[in-house]
């Protein structure tokens, strides 16, 4: 996760927390999958993947670990398909 990345993280897990969203934000950076065990570990539900790719074209990744599907969300629209699931 480069700079801006990592500043947009920050931005959308105050973001979710602020809707009411229970958000946990890996304190280092992290090898994907390590990341990825990790939060399947602490029994998370979903995942946000959002890299320098994802900033820049305003296209996240969110992640439901259950079943391994995949969806294209915009930062305006994560807490709305959060609270959706």
């Amino acid at each position: 996760m480069g700079t801006e990345a990592h500043v947009a993280a920050i931005r959308a897990a105050r973001n979710m927390r602020n809707a009411g969203v229970v958000v946990e934000l890996a304190p280092v950076e992290q090898k994907f999958g390590k990341a990825l065990d990790q939060a399947d570990r602490r029994g998370a539900q979903y995942v946000l993947m959002l890299g320098e790719d994802e900033v820049t074209s305003g296209e996240w990744t969110l992640k439901t670990l259950a079943d391994g599907t995949q969806r294209k969300v915009s930062e305006q629209q994560l807490i709305a398909e959060l609270k959706k699931m």
